[in-house]
């Protein structure tokens, strides 16, 4: 009796999905928002963000850092996608795939990034500015990716890992197109491809360090993200 009531009131009374099962939404931010530091997280429109995307099945193929250029500037992101160097947000939002970016801060940022440690931070990624980019994704300091910059820089200043890098051999290198792409960054900078020697090479990548517990998501930063 109890069942045929309950199916009578909800066919007189039919319960809107979107209210009975809300979906949290991130919330959306602003660059005044934003604390030097913090991570931005994207899903690139770049050519190798398919790439990337197939060796490590996450949508995350790019992240910066927010930092302001000088230390009464402008709030601006710290990336390796090509030379390291700063770029505005705008800029960076204008290079992702559905024009947002994923803020994430460090969990405990107040006891890790002290004001001391933030001023070693700029000065660790001030070095970095004009290397140029590594785009073997090796583990050696020649040249560098963005999530490796972001991370070493981290792992300098702060002695925490966020994330914990993977070897190549971790990824499954397939054949396929980014083996193929790989192989050709080999043969332009004439080099050759040895496998065996790059499946012992470290590696970390946006995707993992999205993941990492030692961050918390703040928000997204979306068009008008200045407003």
């Amino acid at each position: 009796m109890i069942r045929f009531a309950l199916i009578a009131f909800v066919s007189l009374f039919p319960i809107d999905p979107a209210v009975a099962f809300p979906v949290n939404k991130p919330e959306v931010i602003t660059i005044a928002d934003l604390q030097e530091g913090d991570l931005l997280f994207q899903k690139s429109v770049s050519k190798q963000a398919v790439l990337i995307e197939e060796v490590t099945h996450s949508p995350w193929t790019h992240v910066a850092l927010a930092l302001r250029n000088k230390p009464d500037g402008p709030m601006m992101a710290f990336e390796a996608a090509g030379p390291v160097g700063f770029v505005s947000i705008d800029r960076l939002l204008a290079r992702s795939r559905d024009g947002r970016l994923v803020v994430m801060r460090l969990r405990d940022r107040a006891s890790l990034l002290t004001p001391a440690r933030l001023v070693t931070l700029r000065t660790t990624l001030l070095k970095q500015k004009g290397k140029p980019y590594d785009p073997l994704f090796l583990w050696n300091d020649d040249a560098i990716y963005c999530s490796e910059l972001v991370w070493k820089a981290y792992q300098s200043t702060c002695d925490v890992e966020i994330g914990h890098p993977n070897r190549w051999s971790e990824l499954g290198l397939q054949p396929g197109p980014a083996r193929a792409e790989l192989r050709k960054r080999y043969a332009q900078l004439q080099q050759p491809l040895d496998l065996g020697k790059l499946q012992k090479e470290k590696i970390i990548m946006p995707g993992t360090m999205r993941a990492s517990p030692l961050l918390v998501e703040m928000g997204e930063l979306g068009p008008k993200a200045g407003q």
